[in-house]
């Protein structure tokens, strides 16, 4: 039996949003009642609705503190581990799950085997729950239509360069420890307890954190160098810095401020700013990852500290500099090339396929969002009642209490939703003839009907 009602929490529109409207197109197309909106609205409000599916972002105490209360309340419970996308240790993956997950979830997606194999000897009471199902943001950049909607958001001009049709070196920032958004590092310290991601008590867990401010700030000092060794050498086409979107960006925008060469920008989609790039230069960041996947040259600098470098699947993917000089050699040959691949290594393609799943071996291999509804069906049949969805109404549910930070992560409505359902669904093809309605549940929280085809049939 299908489940009725499918509900998909949001932490990170920038992230998360479109690769969720892929799953709701699949899910819509098989006459499920899709909810979409903000994790903190589903927190407050997992009693109000009727049973069905939920997939949470994650999977650390946070998270599995709020499957405790949707189990209780009759939901099949379901995750998918956004966080892990970049990593290649084994346990810094097993890091990001709660111990209480191997009970709690129903069923566990995975990215690929790798991970798939993690988590296996993590639960190894559970292992049967583990998909390696691949993850929707990756359809996003192999898919080409479903990449020009990734890409819409437009670059705007930043800093005095005029940044649309202009050739750029991208430079992706990442030391949210020690460069952090929010309150300072002991704060970042803090939040990773209440997560269940280190523990003060252990001395083990405090050494690693400051071995990890280490080596952030090694990153730090190399790409300041970098910047400064490119800034002398022949290079004229200009860099743009991008801070991650948890560090502070003042930090950059003040040491950069009367540069005339560098630029610091915050707004825009981080996607559009990776293709518009002539060359990415990054510390272990997704965006790496992200650049290496959308054919662009990459290029990392690795510290003295290697068993960290050698934790992101970004650096395996990116060619790798000795130090900031080396780099800059590297920027320079790839802006200077007509070649778009120049800078990947050779066995990049062998590593990629290593820790995802890998859809190049068979042209009608279903994408990642299809594998995840169809699993997500298996594991519903015969949990729910055969009777019709519960109408959902915006007077039956609470509102949910979230801070600034959080208001800032999530920010769509009714008409983005239908307009970006719609583009989903044309970038997709197939089965055209399935509509669906939008409504209004709260702030940044859509419920996605389908309709009668013109057929007379839901989608299947």
């Amino acid at each position: 039996m299908r489940p009725k009602h499918l509900y998909l929490l949001v932490e990170e529109e920038t992230r998360e949003l479109l690769s969720r409207l892929c799953l709701a197109r699949e899910a819509i197309n098989r006459g499920h009642h899709v909810v979409l909106g903000r994790q903190w609205w589903f927190f407050e409000n997992f009693d109000r609705l009727p049973p069905g599916v939920a997939l949470f972002k994650g999977n650390n105490r946070i998270q599995a503190s709020q499957m405790a209360v949707a189990k209780r309340h009759g939901h099949l419970i379901a995750s998918i581990e956004e966080e892990a996308l970049v990593l290649a240790d084994a346990d810094e993956i097993r890091r990001l799950y709660e111990p209480a997950i191997e009970h709690l979830c129903d069923v566990i997606f995975a990215q690929g085997k790798f991970q798939a194999d993690c988590l296996g000897e993590l639960f190894t009471q559970a292992s049967h729950k583990v998909i390696a199902s691949g993850n929707p943001r990756l359809d996003l950049l192999r898919h080409p239509e479903l990449r020009a909607l990734a890409l819409r958001a437009e670059p705007g001009t930043d800093g005095g360069i005029p940044l649309e049709g202009a050739r750029y070196v991208l430079v992706n920032t990442n030391m949210s420890a020690i460069n952090p958004s929010v309150a300072d590092t002991l704060r970042v310290f803090e939040r990773c307890e209440i997560a269940g991601l280190l523990d003060g008590r252990h001395q083990r867990d405090v050494d690693e954190f400051d071995e990890w401010c280490a080596w952030e700030t090694e990153n730090l000092v190399n790409l300041v160098r970098f910047i400064d060794a490119y800034k002398q050498s022949r290079g004229d086409v200009p860099i743009v810095v991008r801070p991650h979107p948890s560090e502070n960006a003042e930090f950059w925008s003040d040491l950069y401020d009367a540069d005339e060469q560098v630029s610091v920008i915050q707004d825009g989609n981080h996607l559009t700013w990776i293709e518009g790039a002539a060359c990415v230069v990054h510390t272990s960041c997704t965006t790496g990852l992200e650049a290496y996947v959308m054919g662009k040259p990459v290029v990392t600098i690795k510290t003295a500290v290697p068993h960290w470098d050698a934790r992101f699947v970004s650096n395996a993917v990116s060619q790798v500099a000795d130090g900031p000089e080396q780099a800059v050699d590297m920027v320079l040959a790839a802006v200077s090339s007509s070649e778009a691949t120049v800078g990947s290594p050779a066995d990049a393609n062998l590593v990629f396929n290593r820790y995802f799943r890998s859809q190049a071996d068979s042209p009608n291999a279903q994408p990642n969002a299809r594998l995840i509804i169809e699993a997500l069906e298996q594991a519903a049949r015969g949990r729910f009642e055969e009777s019709a969805p519960l109408a959902l109404t915006e007077t039956q549910f609470r509102d949910a209490h979230v801070t600034d930070l959080q208001k800032g992560k999530v920010g769509f409505d009714a008409a983005d939703i239908d307009r970006s359902m719609a583009e989903v669904t044309r970038a997709l093809g197939g089965d055209n003839d399935v509509t669906w309605s939008v409504a209004t549940l709260a702030e940044t929280v859509c419920s996605i009907t389908p309709s009668e085809s013109k057929e007379g049939g839901l989608g299947t």
